[in-house]
């Protein structure tokens, strides 16, 4: 998921460097990169919303890497592990492309589903005998 982020500035920073007047000026890395500065200087919006998209990312690694964590050492079943793990990927590729085109409601759509991605996996990892039962898990598997 780092490297979702750090593609999204890359993309962000090389836009800006081929758009804006001046270029990028990385003694201005905050204040150039800012979105109602961006809209000022007539750089196109994608490029605010691609920046947007990576802080966005990096903290939907902060929580994804907790839930992780707590799901491992608990012991949800590997399989069921790797299922969610793979979704929560699989939306969080998609939702820098979402963003960028300013698709609101799908960007969303994927954003939530993401976080009940990983809200599933802690409370497997911390109700097993309620919540396993739910997802097809049957108690007592590995």
């Amino acid at each position: 998921m780092p490297i979702i982020a750090i593609l999204c500035a890359i993309v962000a920073l090389q836009a800006i460097s081929a758009v804006a007047p001046t270029g990028y000026q990385s003694q201005k890395g905050r204040e150039q990169k800012d979105i109602g500065n961006l809209a000022k200087a007539k750089i196109p919006g994608w490029i605010g919303r691609t920046q947007a998209a990576q802080y966005n990312t990096f903290e939907c690694c902060i929580y994804m890497l907790c839930t992780f964590f707590v799901a491992k050492e608990l012991g949800v079943p590997q399989l069921l592990f790797a299922k969610l793990a793979t979704l929560l990927l699989l939306l969080r590729v998609v939702y820098p492309f979402l963003y960028a085109t300013d698709l609101d409601m799908f960007r969303t759509q994927a954003w939530l589903t993401g976080l009940y991605t990983c809200m599933l996996l802690g409370f497997a990892a911390l109700f097993p005998d309620t919540v396993l039962p739910m997802l097809g898990e049957v108690l007592g598997k590995k």
